[in-house]
């Protein structure tokens, strides 16, 4: 099992079971003013609620993440 991760900003992950391929995280872990994560987009309810959600979830929030990053360009 990994153990916690401490970001630059002071926030600590929970701990992960294990690798998850379907995770966003680029490793650029800091959050801007509204509380989103400046390197995967993610806000933080879903950074902690991460390890919690089905597939189903994770590839809900994956679809928001490219439709953001789509209107972006």
């Amino acid at each position: 099992m990994m153990g916690k991760i401490a970001m630059p900003n002071g926030f600590v992950s929970p701990p992960m079971e294990q690798e998850d391929s379907l995770s966003p995280c680029v490793n650029i872990c800091e959050l801007d003013e509204n509380f989103d994560c400046k390197g995967c987009d993610r806000t933080i309810d879903e950074i902690l609620k991460w390890p919690e959600y089905t597939d189903e979830q994770k590839h809900a929030v994956l679809d928001r993440l490219f439709d953001s990053n789509e209107e972006r360009k």
